[in-house]
């Protein structure tokens, strides 16, 4: 027990070391700041999270509803990506960043190690158990994530319930229900699921998928091995010309799939460097990226697996046509295999489309067709992938015992992979880099603010030209503010501000700063005023003396307002 102990925390250590080095400069920042895009992204969203949710606890409001952006209605979390998980764990801190960083720090040395014991638990080989937590963990995809969708890298929940799901139940009974037989695990695997859900959604979904994919695979396996290899190819022939023979009509006529990303996951994006990556130089790669991408050159488009793990898939490959793998590597092979078609609903290669994956029929299911970013799933792909070489590679090392097979190739595909994986230094946003005029914002008695560009933004809908990071400065200001983002928008948000005649004027103003506009009336003044309180116009250096300006002039015409002017900005203030 003592040996295991010792054995678990070298491994946790060695573990956090990792993570300092693949998310490097975040520690030395990690109560001022956070890994983003310097312009425009998602994860300024998160900060804002974190500050939603204990503004919303402070004032007794709804933990899911604010009206700090998209006043005067305001929006719904349930579907933003919101994680409470995080914002709780957030709450032991003082400092939101600090709460934040630390989540996701404790995230990466948590999803290393519960990919370490779900290994552990099936080959028993502590190196290639390591392996598998550093290919889990660090992997290509989770760092370039990093950039904007933390959502994505809190995956320490997805080991621990795999975990706890096989040792749960057993499926070789002939009963068609899987029987249990850990009722811990069993309430585990509950738990973790609720935990998971406290996240991310999609990670959610893909546990959900694993567990149902797990079980087909015991009901209909039995089946399946004793066909002929003809009846065999002739029934997955029938499955995707059939599949794709419903799907296509839907895809053609308009079908809603909730704006599902049908441009994402060409099988040659599998094999290219993503745009981040410390080794390999992407840009170099050109036309090719063209080609993968589609011309969507964009962060769901990107899914490199890494050549140390496309390596592996070969060796893997050659040895299941081979007949060579462990029996045991039966389900982990046909789960994988669902999450390669779920990654790619239309299967291209290059710019040539062959055919759409049957799984491509979720996007039309209700409430299943949330999940829209379909390369998504390569986050389990690089789970279950190692698991099955790791099965094989203990097996090999069975066979072999020296020091090449159990010792020295592991350690150099290890060091292949950490060198491969480290992406470039990130970017970090801190407080300082927010624009002077903020504090002004801040200091100001007034409450809410209109900021020009303005505009409302979802997964779904985009009207304006609203950008990201003004979540983050309203962290700093925190005033409330017209127009905003979320994933998910409600219509009737989205035809407030459109039915407003002004509110619609200023979103086409944000779209061209020197629109024509026409001078409003007094009434519709009036009821823009009413409707939407604004009392402070804050106008970025782009828009200073265009139509934009001049616009919002007008609506202060006969009022008593101050201007300040920092940086290149102005805010127009009311008294």
């Amino acid at each position: 027990m003592l040996n295991k102990t010792l054995t678990n925390t070298v491994v946790i250590s060695f573990y956090t070391l990792l993570s300092i080095f693949f998310t490097w400069p975040l520690l030395v920042h990690l109560h001022e700041g956070f890994i983003s895009p310097d312009t425009m992204g998602d994860s300024s969203s998160y900060i804002w999270d974190v500050y939603i949710f204990k503004n919303n606890i402070a004032n007794n409001n709804p933990l899911f509803h604010t009206e700090k952006v998209l006043s005067p209605i305001g929006g719904n979390l349930w579907m933003h990506g919101y994680m409470p998980g995080m914002c709780s764990f957030s709450l032991l801190f003082k400092n939101n960043f600090l709460g934040m960083n630390l989540y996701i720090m404790l995230h990466f040395i948590l999803s290393a190690f519960g990919a370490y014991l779900l290994s552990m638990y099936l080959n028993k080989n502590k190196l290639i158990s390591f392996i598998i937590g550093a290919a889990f963990s660090f992997s290509a995809y989770k760092m370039l994530r990093l950039t904007e969708h933390y959502t994505l890298v809190l995956t320490a929940t997805i080991p621990f319930y795999i975990l706890c799901f096989l040792k749960a139940f057993d499926f070789s009974t002939k009963s068609f229900l899987p029987v249990i037989i850990s009722k811990k695990h069993f309430y585990l695997c509950i738990l973790l699921g609720f935990l998971t859900i406290l996240n991310d959604y999609y990670a959610t979904f893909y546990l959900l998928y694993f567990s149902f994919a797990w079980f087909a695979f015991y009901k209909f396996y039995p089946y399946w091995i004793n066909l002929s290899r003809i009846k065999k190819t002739g029934m997955l022939l029938i499955l995707f010309i059939g599949m794709h023979l419903i799907i296509e009509p839907l895809v053609i006529h308009g079908f809603d799939d909730k704006g599902g990303i049908w441009w994402g996951g060409n099988m040659l994006a599998f094999f290219i460097p993503n745009d981040n990556s410390w080794l390999y130089n992407n840009a170099s790669l050109e036309p090719l990226t063209s080609i993968a991408y589609r011309g969507m050159h964009n962060l769901e488009n990107q899914l490199f697996l890494g050549y140390s793990i496309i390596f592996v898939g070969i060796i893997l490959l050659y040895n299941f046509f081979k007949n060579n793998l462990p029996k045991e590597t039966a389900p982990w092979i046909f789960i994988t295999a669902i999450f390669f078609l779920l990654a790619t609903p239309i299967i291209y290669f290059g710019s040539h489309k062959i055919i759409y994956s049957p799984t491509a029929i979720i996007h039309f299911i209700p409430f299943f067709n949330n999940i829209r970013c379909n390369t998504r799933t390569v986050m389990m792909i690089e789970l279950t992938l190692p698991i099955i070489a790791g099965y094989f590679w203990a097996q090999t090392i069975a066979r072999k015992p020296n020091i090449l097979y159990s010792y020295a190739l592991p350690v150099l595909l290890l060091f292949y992979m950490i060198v491969e994986f480290k992406p470039k230094p990130y970017n970090l946003l801190v407080n300082a880099d927010a624009p002077a005029i903020y504090d002004a914002v801040a200091k100001s008695p007034n409450n809410k603010v209109l900021i020009m560009p303005t505009g409302v933004n979802d997964g779904l809908h985009h009207i304006g030209n609203f950008n990201n990071l003004e979540h983050f400065y309203q962290t700093i200001h925190k005033k409330s503010i017209t127009g905003g983002y979320l994933s998910r928008v409600s219509d009737k948000v989205f035809e407030s501000y459109q039915n407003d005649s002004i509110m619609n004027t200023l979103i086409l103003l944000s779209e061209n700063a020197n629109y024509p506009f026409s001078i409003p009336s007094q009434s519709q003044i009036t009821t823009f005023n009413n409707t939407f309180n604004v009392d402070m116009y804050l106008i970025k250096p782009d828009y200073i003396n265009t139509n934009a300006e001049k616009y919002i002039i007008v609506l202060l015409k006969g009022k008593s307002f101050v201007i300040t002017e920092k940086d290149g900005f102005k805010l127009y203030e009311l008294k």
